[in-house]
């Protein structure tokens, strides 16, 4: 509800749609946040969702994959690598 009005999350005003690589969520209290699409992983180093083995927030040469799985939502710390 979003002053006193419902909405789908397709239909949320455009000044609270998700960021890129993230969709519209119903939490566990009934309020609509945003979360990773799914085939995506959030990285809590600058606060966004990048498609593991791509280059992501890494310096040029290098990609992000996947270390280990933490939290009840999925969330994961990610490691850049240089790729062999």
């Amino acid at each position: 509800m979003l002053n006193g009005t419902c909405y789908l999350p397709s239909q949320l005003p455009p000044s609270i749609r998700c960021p890129r690589n993230e969709k519209a969520v119903t939490n566990e209290h009934g309020e609509v946040e945003c979360d990773c699409r799914p085939g995506f992983v959030y990285y809590d180093g600058d606060n966004t969702c990048y498609e593991p083995y791509t280059r992501g927030p890494c310096l040029p040469g290098y990609v992000i994959r996947v270390s280990k799985s933490r939290g009840s939502r999925g969330v994961y710390i990610l490691l850049a690598f240089l790729p062999q």
